[in-house]
């Protein structure tokens, strides 16, 4: 059959008998999987047999206990690491899980900061600072805002603390935010921007004091 239905095809010619043959035998062997094949049990074993075949060519395993392509191999994987733990830690409940999530930020900063990734932590200081609903343009409501006396201090209440303290996912994301800042100033470029405005909301609510009485 196979044959049969290529007669003709060939500028009006047949395939020579022994072509059609190999091509028939390399087909029945090794089965073309089409795109909407890929998520079966053919498809899984097309796949094996592919990695099979390139174990054949490919030279012996060379253990290396160098550290060299560590900065590579950050550069080309800390986008979706990044996206994936600002996923996770906004859809995640459980506290064992935001533990982790904070673990793999502070690693990642950490990894970008040894390699000089500005890019990285750049993109770092924006999830975290959007995370923590402080970055903000839009302006809050300051004029309920009240000063209470606590022992020898003062709390201000304000909308934007009020809302800050009924989000635990929020207050979370500042503290680790301003912990991978801590240390790393001179490598974040873009990030300043989300920082900034941060600083300007919480100043604004007086969640901050001025700069002249911290000084």
């Amino acid at each position: 059959d196979f044959s049969r239905n290529l007669r003709g095809t060939n500028d009006g010619k047949d395939f020579a008998v022994e072509f059609l043959q190999a091509i028939f035998n390399s087909i029945k062997s090794n089965e073309i999987i089409l795109p909407d094949e890929h998520d079966n049990k053919h498809a899984f074993d097309y796949a094996w047999r592919e990695l099979l075949l390139k174990t054949e060519t490919v030279g012996d395993l060379v253990i290396c206990n160098t550290n060299i392509y560590d900065a590579d191999m950050f550069a080309a994987t800390w986008k979706p690491i990044v996206s994936t733990l600002s996923y996770v830690f906004m859809s995640a409940t459980d506290d064992a899980v935001f533990a982790r999530i904070v673990t793999g930020f502070d690693e990642c900063a950490r990894i970008a900061a040894k390699y000089k990734n500005s890019d990285a932590l750049d993109q770092i200081v924006y999830c975290l600072s959007h995370m923590s609903t402080l970055a903000t343009a839009n302006t809050f409501n300051t004029s309920l805002n009240t000063e209470i006396q606590v022992g020898d201090g003062s709390v201000m209440v304000s909308e934007l603390a009020v809302k800050l303290g009924r989000d635990f996912r929020a207050q979370l994301a500042t503290l680790v935010l301003f912990r991978v800042i801590t240390g790393n100033e001179a490598l974040i470029q873009q990030g300043w921007k989300q920082v900034v405005q941060i600083w300007v909301n919480l100043f604004v609510n007086s969640l901050i004091p001025s700069f002249a009485a911290a000084s």
